[in-house]
C-alpha cells in the first residue's frame, strides 16, 4: 500500500483547495501523521472539510483535527485486531465515523448509508449504475431520484468513485467502485450488530434474486454474487433465517450452474478471506 510523503500531501491539499489559504505547513504534517500517510482518508478527511465549508465557512482543518483526535478516543475500546491485522483499519474506521455522522444529517443520508453498507459486500471494483436501480427493490423508501442523490453524497465524500476521467457525468454505463478498506470497516461494523447484519443480508439476497432474473450470465452478477456469499460465510453463525445459512452451498450450486468457470476466482477469495482452519472447513461443508 502506498503511503503519501508529507510533500505528496501537501500537494493533494493544494489541488483540493486551490488557492485558498486554510492551511499551513503545521495543518499537513499534523493530518498526514494522523492519518499514517494514507491517500484514501486524506481524499475522505479533505472531502469532508471541503463540504463543510460550504455551510459553515469557519470550519478549519484545526477544526477537523480536534474532531478526529475526540472520534480516536471514543474508539479506544475498540479491538480492531480481533478483527483485522491490517495496520489502516482503524484510521480508516475514525475517518469513515466522521464521515458517516455528517451524511446522516443529509436529505437522503439514511438511504446512502443502506446503500455503501450493501456494497461492502459486493464486488468492490465494478458496480453499475443500472444494477444498482435493482437496489429499490430492497431499499425502503428508495426510488431512482433517491438513488441518484444517494450516490451523488457517497461520491462527493470519497465514499465511493466512478472513473472521473472518462466520464463527466453519470450515465447507465457509469462504473462504481469502493476500496476495499472501506468495505472492511463497514463489514466490521455491521458485523457487531447481529440484528443489522441479517437485516442486510436478507436486503442483499433480495438484489440478488433480481439481478439472476436479468442478468443470470453477466460476469459481473456472477461475481457480486461469490463475494456476497464468501463475505458472509464467515460469520454465518449470526444468521438464524435458514433460507441464508448455508452460503457454502450456495457458492457450489452457483459454480455448477455456472459449469465451473470460476472456481479459480471463488477459491483465491476464500482462500484470502479465510482463516486456513475455516477454508478447509468450508471446503469439507461444500462438498459434503
Amino acid at each position: 500500500l502506498k503511503l503519501f510523503t508529507e510533500h505528496e500531501a501537501e500537494e493533494l491539499i493544494k489541488k483540493s483547495f486551490h488557492l485558498q489559504k486554510i492551511f499551513g505547513p503545521i495543518h499537513v504534517k499534523t493530518l498526514n501523521d494522523l492519518l499514517q500517510g494514507l491517500p484514501l482518508a486524506l481524499q475522505q478527511a479533505l472531502a469532508y472539510i471541503k463540504l463543510r465549508r460550504i455551510t459553515d465557512p469557519t470550519f478549519s482543518f484545526d477544526d477537523y483535527i480536534t474532531l478526529y483526535k475526540e472520534k480516536m478516543d471514543e474508539l479506544l475500546t475498540f479491538d480492531f485486531s480481533h478483527y483485522s491485522n491490517d495496520p489502516y483499519v482503524k484510521t480508516i474506521f475514525t475517518t469513515w465515523s466522521i464521515t458517516l455522522e455528517k451524511i446522516k444529517q443529509a436529505e437522503f443520508g439514511e438511504e446512502a448509508i443502506t446503500i455503501l453498507t450493501i456494497m461492502a459486500y459486493l464486488w468492490p471494483d465494478h458496480i453499475s449504475t443500472h444494477k444498482l436501480h435493482y437496489f429499490c427493490y430492497s431499499v425502503k423508501n428508495l426510488n431512482r431520484d433517491a438513488l441518484n442523490k444517494s450516490m451523488y453524497l457517497l461520491t462527493s465524500y470519497s465514499m465511493i468513485s466512478f472513473d472521473r476521467d472518462t466520464q463527466q457525468s453519470i450515465t447507465e454505463n457509469t462504473q462504481y467502485s469502493i476500496h476495499r478498506l472501506v468495505q472492511e470497516v463497514l463489514r466490521f461494523k455491521l458485523e457487531q450488530n447481529p440484528t443489522q447484519f441479517q437485516s442486510i443480508v436478507i436486503k442483499i439476497n433480495l438484489i440478488m434474486l433480481q439481478w439472476e432474473k436479468y442478468f443470470k450470465k453477466s460476469k459481473e452478477r456472477i461475481f457480486h454474487s461469490l463475494h456476497f456469499l464468501i463475505n458472509i460465510l464467515e460469520h454465518k453463525e449470526l444468521i438464524t433465517d435458514a433460507v441464508y445459512k448455508y452460503p457454502e452451498k450456495r457458492l457450489f450450486q452457483l459454480l455448477i450452474v455456472t459449469q465451473g468457470r470460476y472456481c479459480d476466482v471463488l477459491m483465491d477469495l476464500a482462500y484470502r478471506k479465510l482463516t486456513t482452519k475455516k477454508f478447509l472447513e468450508f471446503l469439507g461443508t461444500a462438498t459434503a
